[in-house]
């Protein structure tokens, strides 16, 4: 961000419970990864992220806090922090 002062709160007509990650996708979509279920919601906008629209919602199964995007898909990471185990990764699909 070149101006850190210049931030603003969002305004969605329907709240998104337990926002954790957000990710930028290919297509200029802003996508949240929730923690308060098993869900990524999509944003668009038409007025400088004033105000956002959900475009899609992606379900999966487990718990994850973040997201990437690579290429046009956005994966998001499984939380396994205690775990030996390498954490689970899933592409996700917007419906």
């Amino acid at each position: 961000m070149d101006d850190p002062a210049e931030t603003r709160q969002v305004n969605l007509a329907e709240p998104v419970a337990g926002p954790d990650g957000l990710v930028w996708a290919a297509d200029a979509r802003l996508a949240i990864v929730f923690n308060s279920g098993a869900g990524v919601v999509a944003l668009t906008n038409n007025d400088g992220w004033m105000s956002g629209e959900v475009a899609g919602v992606a379900t999966y199964e487990g718990q994850s806090t973040t997201g990437a995007a690579v290429g046009d898909y956005i994966y998001v990471v499984h939380r396994q922090f205690g775990d030996q185990d390498p954490p689970m990764i899933d592409r996700i699909t917007f419906e």
